[in-house]
């Protein structure tokens, strides 16, 4: 009887332990210090008195370290390197003037990449999903005392 209890503990632990597994947290890896730093420079470009509506982009690799955030300056587009199987998300702004959602082509990117395409704009964070065709509300973002950014986080 010893035995069969011993089993049934451990079998209840596997599943406890898949279920936390899949009911993770899906932006988690958003919530970095390196990550948090790296959103934070990119929306200090989302807003522009000269209305520059440049984007700058950054990826976060699978080991959870950040690309510095790069622009191309080719007005709403940006250029970056993706590794299939090393990258596991990209970042990247939405100037003020522009949509604060993902667009077509953003949704294009993240389906040809297989990973997520998280945009900040000034008021919020969205993201592309993989699948090419889900849209998703992260984050609504503000800036608090000091010019701080406050980032609230929206469940998945």
């Amino acid at each position: 009887m010893k035995h069969i209890n011993g089993l049934i503990f451990v079998l209840a632990m596997i599943v406890a332990i898949a279920i936390g597994a899949h009911c993770q947290d899906q932006d988690e890896l958003l919530k970095t210090p390196a990550v948090l730093s790296t959103i934070a420079q990119l929306h200090s470009h989302t807003f522009s008195v000269f209305e520059d509506k440049t984007e700058w982009s950054s990826i976060i690799n699978e080991d959870g370290t950040v690309s510095t955030p790069y622009s191309s300056h080719d007005w709403s587009s940006n250029h970056l390197t993706v590794q299939i199987g090393s990258t596991k998300a990209i970042l990247h702004s939405h100037p003020t003037g522009t949509a604060p959602q993902p667009s077509q082509g953003d949704l294009a990117t993240a389906k040809k990449c297989g990973i997520p395409n998280y945009e900040i704009s000034f008021y919020y964070i969205y993201v592309a999903e993989s699948d090419g065709k889900t849209v998703r509300k992260v984050a609504n973002l503000s800036t608090g005392k000091h010019g701080v950014l406050v980032i609230q986080w929206v469940k998945p």
